[in-house]
């Protein structure tokens, strides 16, 4: 009761800008660990408590997440909650690592059951590049295609909302919407497959 009088929930704003030095904004601001303790924080409201918060980062371009935060009253105030809300970022990203690199297994499985003599590239569901097959350069090459397979490549009309339906955003020059092919298995969206036409 006493974290919603101070807006500790869902849907609430804690960026340094709106509300100073707390917690969870100043994680968001330096994207690392920090303690808050008391009258550490801005605002005249969470005086009364002490906050330790930490980044999540994504496992595969490393952006930020969220923040895991661990608030209390100030006399619950430890030193080794930090190291606590650290380790326990550390495990969820572990976690997340995992559901990655398994969904990424499947994409590629997905990818290798495709037959084609054109080309495969494969993105996954936030439109990153995974994988480029042996035949996908020389296809875009032989078409005049300006694509450069560099890790952690991004097409953004490939990233998929939360709904798993394709993003707004258009498909690059180069791209032709008659190449692209979302992977779907058991109703969950896992990427999707460029499938390249055999150059002429």
């Amino acid at each position: 009761e006493a974290a919603k009088v101070i807006r500790l929930e869902t849907g609430a704003t804690w960026a340094e800008l709106d509300c100073g030095t707390n917690a969870i904004g100043t994680a968001l601001s330096i994207q690392g660990p920090v303690q808050v303790h008391g009258a550490e924080h801005f605002c005249s409201g969470i005086k009364p408590w002490t906050c330790s918060a930490t980044v999540i980062r994504d496992p595969v371009d490393g952006g930020v997440l969220g923040v895991l935060d661990v608030s209390g009253q100030r006399d619950s105030f430890s030193r080794h909650v930090l190291s606590l809300a650290v380790i326990a970022a550390g495990r969820i990203e572990g976690e997340l690592a995992r559901r990655e690199t398994e969904l990424r297994h499947r994409l590629l499985q997905a990818g290798l059951s495709r037959n084609t003599t054109g080309g495969l590239i494969v993105f996954d569901r936030k439109g990153r590049l995974v994988e480029v097959d042996a035949h996908a350069g020389r296809s875009l090459r032989a078409m005049g295609v300006p694509f450069e397979a560099t890790p952690g490549g991004k097409v953004d009309a490939l990233a998929t909302g939360r709904m798993g339906h394709a993003a707004s955003a258009r498909l690059p020059e180069w791209l032709r919407a008659e190449w692209v092919e979302p992977v779907v298995r058991n109703g969950e969206r896992l990427g999707t497959m460029v499938v390249l036409p055999e150059p002429l």
